[in-house]
């Protein structure tokens, strides 16, 4: 043999074709290898695949029968051949590593190999961009929340405003104008008017007497849905307002309009539906309180002594009656004002006056709808601003109408 470049006795595999005279065992010359077959032995003996391509048949077992007959030291200790992939695209570059390795992996669990490093990192970057994309939404659904919540107001106030203006749903307007039109003239009633006093004031018009207007009252043509059959009076159904009338309205006109203003507010407020009296009955009980109380925290206070001393069928004893019954005051009702003859003498008649006793407010009406819940069977003037003192027995109305004597109110 001829010696190696390091002094070994190893030779290259090229050298097997050069000599021919190479004993075998048995005495019979090495047979000559091709290239082919050199690389299929040197293979088998390092477990890899040979670098080229057996293409036929024959010479794959020629190969193998040659490894039989080549010693082992003639195998030439070359460096590990890397396989080429049949992919050349790496499988780093499409982000889910490679295969084998499961590399693309290594992002998420640190799984993958060397190779699937690349993988990872586009895992990782994927995985940033959903993160920020859910981020995104999620501010967008709170600014969307917080922008409904502010906008909703709004909304609500404009679809508000459209009901108001529909005019299926507008409640029936009764009130006055703002101001009198050209030809109008300007007809106040304060609250607590009666008929009588009514007429007084329209008889100021152009144009009108207190005796036609007294006897358009009476005639009968015009009634309100709150006055019972068999009654005739209009008396407390002329509700007290401002109202611009023409130079040429007529008197029927004129109470017509009164009267369905009257009629518009008890119905706005529920008179039909009332509970503690008939519509009637209430309107009776509220012209009372519209005279007696002069402070509105008093009327529900009143009204409900009037109803308590009705449950208990004691005479009202109310001196408004009585001013109704002599024709007004003042003077103030003295003792033999509680002797007249008149079915609205409340001291002599128990019960309710036959018709009410004077114009009312909406106010008055709902005190007399929904009474205080109190015992007071008494009052009487307490300041100078007329409000009054209750009490609940007939000694402690005594003390306070004593009191009341020496401030000077009686």
């Amino acid at each position: 043999m001829t010696e190696g470049l390091d002094g070994s006795d190893w030779m290259r595999p090229s050298a097997y074709r050069e000599r021919d005279d190479d004993p075998v065992p048995g005495g019979a010359p090495a047979p000559r290898r091709t290239r082919a077959e050199t690389q299929a032995a040197r293979a088998r003996a390092t477990g890899r695949r040979p670098r080229g391509r057996v293409d036929a048949p024959g010479a794959t077992s020629a190969a193998a029968g040659a490894s039989t007959l080549a010693p082992p030291e003639h195998d030439a200790p070359t460096e590990p051949v890397p396989q080429v992939p049949a992919d050349p695209t790496p499988r780093a570059r499409r982000g889910d590593g490679s295969r084998g390795g499961r590399g693309g992996r290594g992002g998420r669990g640190g799984r993958g190999g060397g190779g699937g490093d690349g993988g990872g990192d586009d895992d990782g970057s994927n995985g940033e961009r959903n993160g920020a994309s859910q981020a995104d939404r999620s501010r967008n659904r709170r600014v969307a929340v917080v922008l409904t919540l502010i906008l909703l107001p709004f909304l609500a106030a404009i679809v508000w405003f459209f009901v108001q203006l529909s005019p299926e749903s507008s409640p029936k307007q009764s009130t006055a104008p703002s101001g009198p039109q050209s030809g109008e003239v300007t007809l106040f009633l304060r609250p607590g008017l009666t008929v009588s006093d009514i007429a007084d004031v329209v008889a100021k018009l152009p144009g009108h007497t207190r005796a036609s207007f007294l006897a358009a009252v009476n005639s009968g043509k015009v009634r309100s849905t709150f006055q019972p059959a068999g009654v005739n009076s209009l008396e407390g159904l002329l509700y007290p307002d401002t109202y611009f009338v023409g130079t040429h309205e007529s008197d029927t006109s004129i109470v017509q309009r009164l009267v369905t203003r009257f009629d518009d507010i008890g119905d706005q407020i529920g008179l039909p539906n009332t509970t503690a009296a008939t519509p009637y009955q209430t309107v009776i009980i509220a012209s009372m309180v519209q005279q007696e109380a002069k402070l509105p925290s008093d009327e529900p206070l009143v009204a409900a002594v009037i109803y308590n001393r009705l449950r208990l069928h004691m005479p009202l004893q109310v001196d408004a009656t009585l001013c109704y019954a002599k024709g007004g005051c003042p003077p103030a009702p003295t003792a033999t004002d509680e002797k007249i003859n008149s079915p609205y003498n409340t001291y002599q008649i128990a019960g309710l006056p036959p018709t009410p006793i004077a114009s009312v407010t909406e106010a008055s009406i709902q005190a007399a709808m929904q009474p205080a819940n109190v015992p007071y069977l008494y009052y009487v003037i307490g300041d100078a601003s007329g409000k009054l003192v209750f009490s609940t027995t007939l000694k402690q109305q005594e003390q306070n109408i004593a009191a009341a004597r020496q401030k000077g109110l009686l």
